[in-house]
């Protein structure tokens, strides 16, 4: 098995894990170090415990922050799928074809090189776990026309056949598999995507509070039985840690992006977390998050 050793880029939410210092990665050349790309969703600057948080205690992150490379003069773009975009790809969103996180602006741009794509052309294995939201295309019930399908409306909505492929996801641009979600955890339909097709059929309309105790609740819409917010950062653990297992008895290097959905809304920590922190259930969110890059 191949040691993961942790070079660590530190700006905000972004983690990613491949060789220990930039010395020790001069000596790497030539090599195919594993590498995991970790990013958290909404998580601020300071909710983490060596970023000065006199509170939160996040040991996980704080040891890829020690021992790693820490970039603390960066520009990023402040929402989501432009800065996933830019950071799959290298370039700015906008080249992408990126401005917005909803409408069809979302989507990643048809002949974007990917990071997956030039790792997999380079002998990797390649696999994606977590929240995508760079777009895909969900096949239309027969008979439905919608101007945009992107299941954002009741229209757009009750107009997918969630039992088609889905066509031009993750695995259309470099990554050999994936399982997560389409995009925020707060946004349907609620359930697991794997490859091509989702885990189960959301067969049931529900919604989920987005940040107990306060008002509000997610987009209500199609959700797969079974489905609860708290099982989705355990369960994209499990996926990624059995994939990283698989890959090291393989002998084959891997890259595995784990865009992780928390803590972004929905809050839901899972029972076992409620508490930790002493604050509220945001706080408590980012301490399960810690544990699952623990985990990984």
């Amino acid at each position: 098995m191949k040691k993961l050793r942790a070079l660590s880029l530190i700006a905000a939410g972004v983690f990613a894990v491949a060789s220990p210092s930039l010395n020790a990665a001069a000596s790497l050349s030539g090599s195919r170090p594993n590498i995991i790309f970790i990013l958290t969703d909404d998580q601020g600057y300071g909710d983490i415990s060596a970023h000065g948080n006199p509170v939160l205690q996040t040991p996980n992150l704080d040891r890829i922050h020690r021992e790693g490379v820490r970039f603390t003069d960066f520009h990023v773009s402040p929402t989501c799928s432009p800065t996933r975009s830019a950071l799959i790809s290298g370039r700015h969103e906008f080249k992408n074809g990126i401005t917005h996180t909803i409408y069809e602006r979302e989507r990643l741009a048809p002949g974007t090189v990917t990071l997956a794509e030039i790792l997999r052309d380079a002998g990797y294995r390649t696999g994606v776990f977590g929240k995508w939201h760079l777009g895909m295309d969900w096949a239309r019930l027969p008979g439905k026309t919608v101007s945009e399908l992107t299941v954002e409306t009741a229209a757009q909505v009750d107009s997918v056949d969630y039992g088609a492929p889905i066509r031009n996801g993750p695995t259309s641009v470099g990554f050999d598999r994936y399982f997560g979600i389409s995009a925020s955890l707060d946004m349907v339909p609620y359930t697991f995507i794997e490859n091509d097709r989702v885990t189960k059929l959301p067969t049931l309309t529900r919604s989920f509070p987005m940040h107990p105790p306060h008002a509000g609740t997610a987009r209500p819409g199609p959700t797969a039985p079974g489905f609860e917010v708290e099982h989705v950062l355990p369960e994209l653990t499990r996926q990624a840690v059995r994939t990283i297992d698989e890959r090291a008895k393989s002998g084959q290097p891997f890259f595995l992006y784990l865009p992780l959905a928390s803590p972004h809304t929905p809050i839901a920590p899972n029972k076992e977390w409620i508490g930790r922190s002493g604050l509220n259930l945001y706080a408590d969110f980012v301490l399960e998050t810690d544990w699952a890059v623990g985990e990984v």
